[in-house]
């Protein structure tokens, strides 16, 4: 048996380190250490689901403003396997917008159209801030993955 040093390709490779695909933008950087679940389709059985405005076990509603089909318009994209999340956060948006300025616009911007627009403004804010695990959550469960190498 012969025994040679350790050469840069004999050496143990670091603890792999497992990243989706679909990992948001804030997520560590690529490395050679790093895997990629690779989504193969969507998981079987799995239907696409939505709970209204709200995140995380709690719901938001707020009278006078139908933003609500938005919402679950918004979860169903992110439920869905293979979504991009920047599309599915703008068609959000968009929608929201759409929701807001069908309203009448009341005098002084008190209720109507200008304070339908400053909730919507917060959603998409908090869709923003808070949306990336969300979604990893809702692609995980919606995707079978398989894993490759960068």
């Amino acid at each position: 048996m012969v025994v040679r040093p350790a050469t840069r390709s004999t050496r143990a490779r670091p603890a792999v380190r497992h990243v989706r695909l679909w990992r948001c933008r804030t997520v560590a950087r690529v490395r050679p250490d790093v895997r990629v679940a690779v989504w193969a389709g969507p998981a079987r059985r799995h239907r696409p689901s939505s709970n209204g405005c709200g995140a995380m076990g709690v719901t938001v509603s707020f009278s006078g403003f139908d933003l609500e089909p938005c919402c679950n318009e918004h979860d169903i994209c992110y439920d869905t396997c293979g979504s991009n999340r920047d599309q599915c956060d703008a068609t959000f948006a968009s929608c929201l917008r759409r929701a807001c300025q069908a309203l009448p616009d009341e005098e002084g911007g008190r209720g109507g159209r200008g304070q339908c627009t400053g909730v919507a403004n917060l959603f998409v804010s908090a869709t923003k801030l808070s949306g990336c695990a969300p979604f990893i959550e809702a692609q995980t469960r919606a995707c079978d993955c398989t894993e490759r190498d960068l």
